[in-house]
């Protein structure tokens, strides 16, 4: 039977739309009706929202869906959903983007159910007979990938473009019903179209002509609806809203659909009595439609029922790989190249926000780790982020930075509000207020919060109190704004206090002296304000003779927040690591983390609920230092001292979104072995082997001890791997120590601890000797004065490979040795130290045999005063022993030395750089360099590949990182692997330079 118009078919409804007394009102009255007692008045108004917006979600579940009947399935479930949430909708006037984004979730699913029961090609659209494959494809991609886009619009963007686009309102008519002017809504419109025609053409796709004028044709956009879809859709959901569903023979397929989006949905828990009638509500469905499609089987209905419940979190896709590189050994999501420091959510849950001391803030999806495409990073002005928190309604973002800057960003106009130096120090504290129109920061090293406009930035008020020598740390408002608190650090021993100003009374605050002894790091009110919670890390002790000691142990403790009493003690019985402490979004629960688990407290008892065993932190203080919990109360963020965001669900306790094969912290060592292997060294004394060409992790090493791996390092007959690196003893300082792995097993074969930091190691060609190069900080001290400068703090030992037994010790370099290298006839091993000296070694009987000073020339405005001597950032020596490259701390060249007679050979001009690594091609004929130019805000460390006889650069290589700290060469110079500060490392194809050097010179 032919489809009729809906106006035909039910004139009494389009009567009552279009000149009734409900056809008139906004969506908000149209919603407060329906929620109203007046059932005939809920039902017209829920008639009045269907004629309303039907039209936009049918819309948008035909271009998702190839399918007639799945996508009438997915447009029921959309206002099944409403029926169901119609009086519990936070923004009554976004109602339309609301259902636009239902109506795309119930069509994912709809979708994933009709690929399970072999329907037709997912995702395609309707297309007259004569359009070409191609074109077809093409729209069907756009169309689909188009609605996504629009759903994670900012909000005040997707209003706009649903309005507009979808609805078919002139900007007038929008501007009217969102309260604004016409030209912000033209402008938005506008800002919106070219966010979707970036996001478009990064997924691949080129929408020029479809978003030039209108993201899509209005036909497209809002489809006429079949009469006896809408009738269908209309009594059964005000069947189901007055709870009147009979129990069908079979679950209906729409009611599945709209059961698994609000549970995939965090606006509300879904009330037991509700799913039932929602999961009983589809008989209307099947007895309307059932002439048109058959009945659902029970494989139909398993299969239905598995897409209905909660989707696993999506998997990592991986980050584009640059130019030239061909894998990278890690993970970028949810990293930083600095230590995190701060983490926020977003209020829908969807993002969150983390900051990190490489100048960063950075979105992250919530759901699959992802960078958040809908929001670029925020760069500070070259300084470390220390604290971050989003406004209440998400479209604003405030950090503060160590430098005293506050950055307020717009999130909706992509703009600055307040970006500007107004802290004496270090920001720390940061805070919105409940009702989201002021923020408050505290200043670090001054007793002062400043009470800030949020949509300005400006200083609305200022609190202070009486305190001298303090830092201030963690920010806290109560649920109703009227109390603030400030943990305070005294730089006297007299313990952290905690600050309470009440902001409707007199300006005087409350003062708990003595909270804490140590290491306050979390405030949380309780959800009537009346008590606070407080969080450290620290606590004093007294050993049996009364001696005194300040020991890592977590202490929790709540305060009556009007008189500064103590109420409560929490044990958490454990031993180290007190992290930071928050309350559950529904006030009824203390959250703590610590290094190995997550307590869960009820907060009027104190019992704990719950401890959840996490993974034990691996740095040395097993510190937590600040925790996010989302807005569902379900996953917890915390940052633990590295540069990764660590997830957990608070259901289980079981982490989220973790890639085994990837580090958490920066690799400061690689190395490129035989077999298509490579060995990753990072900052916890965790040693990697991946596979190439897949860039899997195979196995990981230890070091044996939680420290830095300096250097990796294979023997030349490939039989052997090498590790060295630094650990700290609470007791005597930094140490060194190495491990030895046969390959291809790994099985270990020697070990040994060092007086020394160790930070270089290297194999004799015929493999049977092995140098570590170190350095002793503290030797110095040991020593008279008068001697100090004379004491040799740079140091290489000589092993034997196969039994570690010390072959000599060889003193005389007065920093850290930088680089070694053993000649190729074994006799001669040459070390290249920070003093900017390179010595030549008589392996055999360990005497000096020569040593070339490589200082740098001075000149100019760079001219030394007397006296001054070069310290090296970085060198490398040739294979041949016949040269050496270095490259001086902050300097702005590279200078390649012949050892023969100490001159500068070739000198290559780089930008001014805060770092430096170098490493010689193992022909000798090429250098590779990479460089962190200084003063640059932006992650613009750059590799380059040099020609030494022409000093031409041959290639140039952008991993698009802040930090590079290790190049390691393949045995055939084709590839170069780079160990970075964003915890991955990337291998490169490095065999442009080949053909490069061909060329003639520029």
């Amino acid at each position: 039977m032919p489809r009729q118009a809906h106006r035909s078919s039910i004139p009494d409804l389009m009567t009552l739309y279009e000149v009734g007394r409900i056809g008139g009102l906004t969506d908000r009255e149209l919603l407060d009706l329906y929620a109203g007692r007046d059932r005939a008045a809920a039902n017209q108004a829920f008639e009045a929202i269907v004629l309303r917006h039907g039209p936009m979600v049918l819309g948008v579940c035909r271009r998702n869906l190839a399918d007639e009947h799945a996508a009438e399935d997915a447009f029921q479930a959309t206002f099944l959903a409403l029926a169901l949430k119609g009086g519990a909708i936070r923004k009554p006037d976004s109602l339309g983007h609301w259902l636009h984004g239902v109506a795309l979730r119930a069509s994912r699913r709809a979708r994933a159910c009709t690929g399970r029961r072999g329907g037709q090609p997912l995702g395609a659209i309707r297309s007259e007979p004569e359009t070409s494959e191609i074109d077809v494809a093409e729209g069907r991609e756009l169309r689909s990938s188009l609605d996504e886009e629009i759903d994670r619009l900012p909000s005040a963007y997707r209003r706009a473009v649903i309005l507009c686009y979808f609805q078919g309102k002139t900007q007038e008519d929008a501007a009217r019903e969102l309260g604004w002017t016409k030209g912000t809504v033209s402008g938005r419109l506008a800002r919106a179209k070219d966010l979707l025609r970036t996001r478009l053409t990064r997924r691949g796709l080129a929408p020029s002509a479809a978003l030039v004028a209108a993201p899509l044709p209005a036909a497209d956009a809002s489809p006429a609806i079949p009469a006896d879809l809408l009738g269908t859709t209309v009594r059964a959901s005000i069947r189901l809203s007055l709870g009147r569903g009979a129990t069908p023979a079979g679950l209906g397929t729409a009611s599945e659909l709209a059961a698994s989006v609000l549970r995939s949905m965090t606006l509300s828990r879904i009330r037991t009595t509700a799913a039932v009638i929602l999961a009983t509500t589809a008989v209307t469905v099947a007895m309307a439609r059932a002439g048109a499609r058959h009945e659902p089987s029970a494989q139909d209905t398993n299969a239905a029922s598995r897409t209905a419940t909660s989707p696993p979190r999506t998997p990592f896709s991986g980050s584009p790989l640059p130019r030239h590189a061909i894998a990278r050994l890690g993970a970028t999501q949810l990293r930083h190249d600095g230590v995190v420091t701060g983490l926020s959510f977003s209020p829908d849950g969807r993002t969150l926000a983390s900051g990190s001391w490489d100048g960063t803030v950075k979105f992250w999806d919530a759901a699959t780790g992802e960078a958040s495409a809908s929001f670029a990073p925020i760069r500070a002005d070259q300084a470390g982020v220390l604290s971050v928190a989003y406004s209440p309604d998400g479209s604003r973002l405030v950090l503060g930075t160590d430098n005293g800057w506050i950055v307020l960003r717009d999130l909706v106009e992509n703009r600055d509000l307040l970006r500007e130096k107004v802290q004496t120090g270090r920001v720390y504290g940061l805070a919105f207020a409940p009702d989201g129109r002021t923020f408050a920061a505290a200043d670090f090293e001054a007793p002062v919060v400043s009470i800030r406009d949020a949509g300005t930035g400006r200083e609305r008020r200022r609190l202070t109190y009486q305190a001298t020598q303090i830092f201030q740390g963690p920010l806290a408002f109560s649920r109703d704004g009227k109390r603030l608190a400030v943990g305070v650090t005294p730089r006297s021993s007299d313990g952290e206090r905690i600050v309470i100003w009440s902001l409707d009374a007199e300006p005087t605050p409350i003062v708990i002296r003595g909270a804490h002894d140590g290491g306050l790091n979390g405030l949380a009110f309780a959800p009537d304000g009346s008590l606070i919670s407080s969080g450290a890390s620290y606590r004093t002790e007294h050993g049996p003779d009364g001696a005194e000691s300040f020991v890592s142990r977590p202490q929790v403790r709540s305060w009556d927040s009007a008189t500064g009493q103590r109420l409560r003690e929490f044990d958490p019985g454990i031993e180290r690591g007190g992290g930071g402490v928050a309350l559950s979004p529904d006030g009824r629960s203390l959250l703590s983390v610590h290094s190995d688990c997550i307590l869960i407290r009820d907060l009027a008892s104190g019992t704990i609920r719950r401890k959840l065993a996490i993974e034990p932190e691996q740095g040395s203080s097993g510190m937590v230092a600040g925790i996010a919990i989302s807005p569902d109360g379900k996953t917890l963020a915390a940052e633990r001292h590295d540069h990764a965001v660590h997830l957990w669900d608070l259901e289980t306790g079981q982490p989220l979104l973790v890639r085994k094969d990837a580090h958490d912290s920066p690799l400061w060592a690689t190395s490129v072995l035989e077999g298509s292997l490579v060995a990753t060294g990072d900052d916890r004394g965790r040693i990697s082997i991946w596979e190439l060409p897949r860039g899997v992790r195979s196995r990981t090493l230890e070091l044996g001890k939680k420290g830095r791996v300096w250097s990796l390092h294979p023997s030349a007959d490939g039989r052997s791997l090498a590790a060295v690196g630094e650990y700290f003893e609470p007791a005597g300082g930094f140490r060194g120590f190495y491990r030895v792995w046969e390959i291809p097993s790994f099985a270990l074969r020697h070990e040994g601890r060092l007086d020394d930091r160790a930070v270089c190691v290297t194999f004799s060609g015929d493999s049977r000797r092995m140098a570590i190069g170190g350095w002793n900080q503290d030797a110095p001290k040991a020593l008279p004065a008068a001697k100090a400068e004379e004491t040799p703090r740079g140091k290489v030992r000589v092993l034997d490979r196969a039994t570690g037994e010390s072959l000599a010790s060889l003193a005389g370099h007065e920093g850290r040795v930088r680089a070694l290298a053993f000649s190729r006839d074994e006799r001669t091993l040459a070390s290249a130290g920070e003093d900017a000296v390179v010595r030549l070694w008589d392996v055999a009987s360990g005497r000096q045999l020569r040593e070339v000073a490589v200082q740098e020339p001075q000149s100019g405005d760079r001219a030394a005063p007397p006296g001054h001597r070069t310290s090296l950032d970085a060198a490398a020596i040739s294979p041949d022993l016949a040269t050496v490259a270095t490259a001086s701390f902050f300097g702005d060249k590279i200078l390649v030395w012949g050892l023969s007679n100490g001159q500068v050979r070739r000198t290559i001009s780089v930008p001014s750089y805060s770092q430096a690594v170098l490493a010689f091609s193992p022909d000798g004929r090429r250098l590779a360099s990479a460089v962190q130019p200084s003063g640059d805000g932006g992650p613009s460390a750059r590799i380059s590949l040099w020609d030494l006889a022409t000093k031409r650069e041959l290639l140039r290589l952008e991993p698009r990182v802040e930090g590079i700290n290790s190049l390691a060469f393949s045995a055939d110079g084709k590839r170069l692997v780079s160990g970075q500060n964003d915890t991955t490392a990337l291998v490169w194809d490095v065999s442009a330079a080949d053909e490069a050097s061909r060329r003639p010179g520029d």
